[in-house]
């Protein structure tokens, strides 16, 4: 394959803790070399050989996803990853997320959004470990099991949908999701945690208004 090699020429070589997440194939596989071309992640054996190609944006996202999906569901023995069932009966959906006594479908479209905005805390993971499609799972699935149903009003209106979307909306302190009425995860967005400042404490000096009084 010509183009294959000549865009393989062209790419360049970049270290495996600065990819934004890791192909489930390659975890702990510390004789694999990446090299990247725009949006595109290549996959090189010890020998310089191609393995296979990824990407992190639209339509290269959206394989890439049915692909990590489809090797978790035949490698994860329980088929659930914390709040994260492995089973849809749609094909627009990646399984289905739990919280408390409810289910929805999580749609790619609305895991493709995670996994663009969400980025794992590196004081909690070495530097030449990226995360792989199990932890981000992990992550949203704990994080949408926390929230709640919260009325429109209760939301600014950047965070909403068109009302045209029918939608309805649970939140956590730091995620809003999109919820069809079909009970599909549709989307999300991210809200901003606005930092507190502790209170300063202003020392005055009061002084008792009975002294220097004659008596």
């Amino acid at each position: 394959m010509p183009e294959l090699a000549l865009l393989l020429k062209q790419a360049r070589l970049v270290n495996a803790s600065s990819l934004r997440f890791l192909p489930s194939q390659f975890r702990r596989q510390g004789n694999v070399k990446f090299i990247a071309l725009a949006d595109l992640i290549f996959a090189l054996n010890s020998q310089g050989r191609f393995i296979s190609g990824f990407g992190f944006k639209a339509k290269n996202m959206l394989d890439f996803l049915h692909t990590e999906i489809k090797i978790l569901s035949e490698t994860v023995r329980s088929k659930r990853i914390a709040e994260f069932d492995l089973k849809s009966y749609e094909r627009n959906c990646a399984g289905t997320l739990r919280s408390k006594n409810e289910k929805f479908l999580l749609e790619y479209r609305a895991l493709m959004d995670f996994v663009q905005i969400w980025r794992p805390n590196r004081t909690d993971r070495p530097k030449s470990e990226p995360p792989t499609l199990f932890d981000i799972l992990r992550e949203l699935s704990l994080e949408f099991s926390r929230s709640a149903w919260t009325l429109d009003r209760d939301i600014s209106t950047r965070f909403r949908g068109s009302s045209k979307d029918n939608l309805n909306y649970r939140t956590t302190k730091g995620w809003v999701f999109w919820i069809s009425k079909r009970s599909h995860l549709v989307s999300l967005r991210r809200r901003p945690v606005l930092e507190t400042k502790p209170p300063v404490l202003i020392h005055a000096k009061f002084t008792d208004p009975s002294v220097g009084e004659k008596r």
